[in-house]
């Protein structure tokens, strides 16, 4: 089942449009980071996945306008350089602070607690001592 849709996507990034296949690319990504999630998914999961999907559709629009891949333009009156990194979207992966966000949408901590206790402590019999070979 997919997660969002494009008027997911739309209602909160209006020029943002984005196709059916493109969410369930950008989902696929995100399972990667958290596994699959039973529908209907949180209003939090749902907001980091609608940002993420922003963010490719911000990279489709940059990769359009500037097809050489150029990161800036200078001249010495003008400079500008663009907002994605490099533009040209040669493949789209989620970020580091991306996989955090979902984790922490659904819960999924990096923190856990060390036991320290081992229950029963599983050692062999010692054999009974004997004084007559007791070495001094």
């Amino acid at each position: 089942m997919a997660w969002l849709t494009p008027g997911d996507v739309e209602a909160v990034y209006p020029a943002a449009d984005l196709t059916q296949p493109q969410l369930d690319h950008i989902q696929g990504l995100a399972e990667g980071c958290i596994g699959p999630q039973e529908e209907p998914i949180a209003a939090r999961l749902k907001a980091v996945m609608v940002d993420i999907a922003f963010r490719f559709w911000r990279g489709l629009q940059a990769a359009s306008t500037n097809v050489e891949g150029y990161q800036a333009e200078r001249t010495p009156e003008y400079g500008y350089e663009y907002p994605v990194g490099g533009p040209i979207l040669s493949g789209f992966g989620l970020t580091d602070r991306e996989c955090e966000a979902l984790r922490k949408a659904v819960g999924v901590s990096g923190l856990w607690v060390q036991p320290v206790s081992r229950g029963v402590v599983e050692t062999p019999s010692a054999p009974d001592w004997d004084p007559e070979f007791d070495v001094v």
